[in-house]
């Protein structure tokens, strides 16, 4: 493979597209939230299209920031990503954090004021998180699962807001706090080395698979409450009891807490809980 090739093959690693991708369903789920079908047409889905994109390219530069400052982490928990393996250097990785972030707010601009200055802020929060936060318990943790959320919350202010966009960033949240804490334990290990301070290393295993559980069990109590309020149409039950087995699922593999038995496979079900959650927010509206 040519040197170029392998170079911009090593950045998009850095960058992570898909998972930086995953903006992009946050953010149009937050529209067609706040705004129906009506959110996919004339203005709006120009407004939408601009806040996918500044949501992705935020993610995006943040990937590459975090790669830079987890060398010492990934050299033990992920040895083949770019940097440890020597197909990007550290420069690289800033000096694409700094690109791609520059692009994210200019485009944000082009939304609204309000589109640029969180597009900035996210930018700030999640370096201050990378560099500082990260090895703080629960802090940390909480800052990544906001994140996350904000984007529905992004998507729904590109096309005038609602309450219900508000229950999706809501539930994103939750879902990924617990799905944070799963992390911290399966990267137990190389934090330690790290000198991290999260939750698994600082309190062990136990105490924040007891939190994870915790945070899985109120998700799952609430998970009928807006039909209850009258927030969402009866059919948002027939998808929630989806999301509700992927969280029991979920629960099921962070057992015993003194050793949890999968919690990779934890991780996994909890995405699945996300996506359909969010698709029972959609068949509710």
């Amino acid at each position: 493979m040519p040197r170029l090739l392998r170079t911009l093959n090593a950045w998009a690693d850095l960058a992570r597209p898909l998972n930086a991708g995953l903006a992009v369903v946050g953010v149009v789920l937050g529209g067609y939230l706040a705004a129906g079908v009506d959110a996919f047409a004339g203005a709006n889905a120009q407004a939408l299209a601009l806040a996918a994109l500044a949501a992705t390219l935020v993610g995006a530069g943040a990937n590459a920031l975090n790669d830079r400052l987890d060398v010492a982490t990934d050299r033990v928990n992920r040895p083949n990503r770019p940097i440890p393996s020597g197909r990007a250097t550290e420069r690289q990785a800033t000096t694409l954090w700094l690109a791609l972030s520059a692009v994210a707010v200019g485009v944000a601009a082009q939304v609204s004021t309000w589109h640029a200055t969180v597009a900035a802020g996210s930018v700030v929060v999640l370096a201050v998180y990378s560099r500082w936060l990260k090895g703080t318990p629960l802090v940390g943790n909480a800052v990544v699962a906001a994140v996350v959320a904000f984007a529905l919350l992004f998507g729904g202010e590109a096309v005038g807001g609602g309450v219900l966009a508000v229950l999706g960033a809501a539930f994103a949240f939750a879902v990924n706090l617990v799905r944070e804490l799963v992390k911290d334990v399966e990267d137990v290990d190389g934090d330690r080395v790290a000198g991290l301070n999260t939750a698994a290393v600082r309190w062990g295993v136990p105490a924040a698979m007891r939190l994870a559980l915790a945070a899985l069990v109120a998700v799952l109590v609430s998970l009928p409450l807006p039909v209850v309020f009258g927030r969402m149409e009866p059919s948002y039950l027939l998808a929630a009891v989806g999301a509700g087995a992927a969280l029991m699922a979920a629960g099921a593999n962070l057992l015993p807490v003194s050793q949890p038995t999968h919690p990779g496979r934890a991780s996994a079900w909890l995405k699945g809980a996300m996506v359909l959650g969010m698709v029972a927010l959609a068949m509710g509206r």
